[in-house]
């Protein structure tokens, strides 16, 4: 009897669970219905001998928290099914309204949030993860892995930022392990973004807690698995920050556990020694190191110790002792291969290709393939050349890549640094770059070319990089023609840098090429080159063209909210206000959870009041979005600007630019901002300052802070220069192709003055 009772009990949620299906279309559906109470079947005989059925009731009441938990596993397990036959859209809903039930429920925010990833939902699942750790202590978890797809995503920033708001929860407890994990996951992307005093602010939190008494065992070694790596990565930290008291602590408690390699001590306080102004003992302390013979500490003891030979003004002993430590430790490869590097430096190349190449046919050693790489720069080998670039872009990680270089050890990140280091030196080397460039194309002429698809591929995007824009059309050009069906990646590589080169009549081309390309792989991104090919468009003045454009692309991804974005930027683009005023509101009331894209809306809403004449409109969105994110950087700038620029409020708009500045150092806009309010109170040297930082930044070409910098100059009674940068404004703004006129009569009648 009892296993045919458990057999009709298994059907009735399953039946309950179906019902729910057939009304999913419901605005607002109430939780999936639950099983009848066992009363309906009361007298039931399922077999002749059986005693009826009788109703069971409970020992405790069901209370309402009890019933929103049972609905809101319900909901859970409806996500499961609708993820189970691939329904995302579906199955999200139901994991939000389970969260929404009990939101301490773990298991639907869990099941939520990779669909919200994969939706590129991004704003959704940043607010659901921090939810998530409000509620429930797993919740932080989520929070975690957050910051680590950002910062895989190289977006290092956006993973700190949801670390800071975590630590600022109301129900963290500053001294719990949680805590410590939160410092301790900042304290590493600080130190990823370089921000090395904030990295040794949250560092130093997590070891005053490690080495107190406070932690149990448990707890100690979820914070710190590693002790000794760990310890060593807080003490290179603090030294970078400066702080050589704090390193020397960690340094020590990192050498509590190396008892078998002592030396690794040695080298830490030659670090520090060195730091406080101490060579001589930091040389000593360094050769404790070289006389343990460890290789722990890879090239970076070499170049310690050529940092303090030049400290002590002793570099003529460098290639003496590294010759005489390779001699006795001849296979250590990090000093072999530092040794070769040194000989290349001071231009004994005969004496590094004996240590690069030997006797050995082929280079594949990494090390090697990148010095081999500097070496046939320097000889002017093109063949040469080609095959160490090519050979190199194969195994050695990108340096500009955090995310990827946060992954690595210490002597891997060293060669990234060093590979591209070498690319620099050849993208500025310009004989070398051009006969490289030329021998390439030698190789691809003829019916049987030799240069293959790889080769023509890395020559394509280093001439991206070397700023050649007509050598990387002809080599992305001669990648494409090699493969039937070649990667997307080429055309989006060429295209965007196109775009970013102002060739917008060769970006259309490449492009619109893209969009019609039959190949498969091709199609499958054919809304992304429409996306791209809409700027090509409206920058070349076509923006009816890049509107149906982008519509199209629209039909492709219908819930990707950008495209939607892109055709109100293209109308604005365009100049036409109202129509682009109208799109950006629409975007805003169709994508609500899109919180970053909402707020993009809100700031070109503001600027297109401003460029109606409606400044105080444009004021208020802005302080709109500052109550809701009162740090917002670009809220902040655009605000400050648009006082400086009414001459109003002007103590309060500097704080707000330096807010700005501070979350964004480099960026062009925020540097004028600043510029612009210093020059509007009378600060006029420093107002220069910020200018002209400006105008050096890859984006700083542009005609209105070319006309601030010169409006600054005036003032400053340098004639001269203020007239070439308002000719520099002019120039600029004239080459648009829709060309503000009131800017250019402005510009224009500051010149005159000039003359007179």
């Amino acid at each position: 009897m009892d296993r045919i009772c458990w057999g009709w009990l298994a059907l009735i949620p399953l039946w309950g669970m179906c019902v729910v299906s057939a009304r999913g279309d419901d605005a607002n559906p109430p939780a999936p219905m639950r099983p009848e109470p066992l009363s309906v079947l009361e007298g039931l005989q399922l077999n002749p001998e059986d005693e009826p059925l009788t109703p069971l009731d409970p020992v405790r009441p069901e209370t309402p928290e009890m019933k929103a938990s049972g609905d809101a596993l319900t909901w859970y397990m409806m996500g499961l099914l609708h993820r189970s036959k691939g329904e995302d859209q579906q199955a999200l809903e139901a994991f939000r309204k389970g969260i929404d039930r009990d939101p301490a429920a773990i298991g639907s925010y869990q099941g939520a949030f990779p669909l919200l990833l994969k939706l590129r939902k991004e704003d959704e699942a940043r607010e659901l993860a921090l939810k998530a750790a409000q509620n429930t202590p797993e919740g932080f978890k989520l929070l975690q892995t957050l910051a680590a797809v950002h910062t895989q995503a190289d977006n290092v920033d956006a993973a700190t930022t949801l670390l800071e708001q975590a630590l600022q929860l109301p129900n963290l407890k500053a001294d719990s392990v949680q805590a410590l994990l939160l410092h301790r996951d900042l304290g590493l992307y600080f130190r990823l973004g370089e921000q090395f005093d904030k990295a040794a602010e949250h560092y130093e939190a997590v070891m005053q807690a490690l080495t107190g008494d406070k932690l149990e065992k448990a707890d100690w070694e979820q914070v710190i698995r590693e002790p000794g790596a760990t310890y060593d990565e807080f003490g290179d930290t603090f030294l970078k920050a400066e702080k050589p008291q704090l390193a020397l602590r960690a340094y020590e408690e990192a050498s509590k556990y190396r008892e078998a390699k002592p030396g690794l001590h040695s080298y830490n306080l030659a670090t520090v020694f060195r730091q406080t102004g101490n060579p001589e003992q930091a040389l000593e302390e360094l050769e404790g190191y070289f006389n343990a013979q460890l290789q722990t500490r890879g090239r970076m003891a070499y170049q310690l110790l050529k940092d303090l030979l030049h400290d002590l003004k002793r570099d003529d002993e460098l290639l003496s002792r590294l010759e005489k430590m390779h001699e006795d430790d001849p296979h250590n490869e990090g000093l072999t291969y530092f040794l070769a590097d040194q000989y290349v430096a001071t231009g004994r190349l005969d004496d590094a290709i004996k240590i690069y190449v030997g006797d050995r046919e082929e280079v594949v050693a990494p090390r090697a393939v990148v010095g081999m790489l500097g070496v046939s720069r320097v000889q002017q080998k093109p063949a040469e050349m080609l095959k160490y670039l090519t050979k190199a872009f194969q195994t050695v990680p990108r340096a500009d890549d955090a995310g990827v270089l946060a992954n690595l050890a210490d002597d891997v990140r060293d060669l990234a640094e060093q590979f591209e280091a070498q690319l620099t030196q050849l993208k500025a080397d310009d004989a070398a770059m051009s006969s490289l460039l030329a021998y390439a194309r030698e190789q691809a002429q003829g019916d049987e070319a030799k240069l293959e698809f790889i080769e023509a591929y890395l020559l394509g995007k280093l001439a991206v990089e070397a700023e050649r824009t007509d050598d990387a059309i002809d080599f992305y050009r001669l990648a494409i023609s090699m493969r039937n069906d070649p990667p997307s990646l080429l055309y989006t590589e060429l295209g965007t840098h196109l775009i970013d080169a102002k060739k917008y009549d060769v970006a259309v081309k490449l492009l619109t090429e893209a969009v019609n390309h039959p190949a498969t792989s091709v199609q499958r991104d054919r809304w992304r080159f429409q996306f791209f090919l809409s700027y090509a468009l409206a920058y070349s003045g076509k923006e009816d063209e890049a509107v149906q454009v982008i519509q199209e692309a629209q039909k492709l991804q219908p819930d990707f909210a950008r495209l939607f974005y892109q055709e109100a930027w293209i109308v604005a683009h365009a100049r036409r206000w109202e129509e682009a005023l109208t799109l950006f509101q629409k975007v805003i009331k169709q994508f609500p959870g899109e919180k970053e894209l909402i707020q993009d809306c809100q700031f070109r809403i503001s600027n297109i009041y401003v460029e109606m004449g409606d400044k105080e409109k444009g004021e208020q969105v802005l302080l709109d979005v500052l109550k809701d994110d009162p740090e917002h950087p670009q809220a902040n700038n655009d605000l400050g600007y648009l006082w400086a620029d009414q001459n109003k409020n002007l103590d309060r708009a500097k704080e707000m630019i330096e807010k700005a500045l501070a979350a964004e150092p480099e960026n062009p806009a925020y540097l004028d901002s600043m510029g612009w309010v210093l020059y509007r109170l009378g600060e006029y040297a420093k107002a220069i300052e910020y200018l002209k930082q400006a105008t050096t930044h890859k984006y700083g070409e542009d005609s209105t802070i070319f006309d601030h910098l010169a409006d600054c100059q005036v003032e400053a009674k340098l004639v001269d220069e203020a007239r070439a940068n308002y000719e520099q404004a002019l120039k600029l703004e004239q080459e648009k192709e829709s060309p503000d006129e009131e800017l250019v009569e402005k510009i224009k009648a500051k010149l005159e003055k000039l003359k007179g």
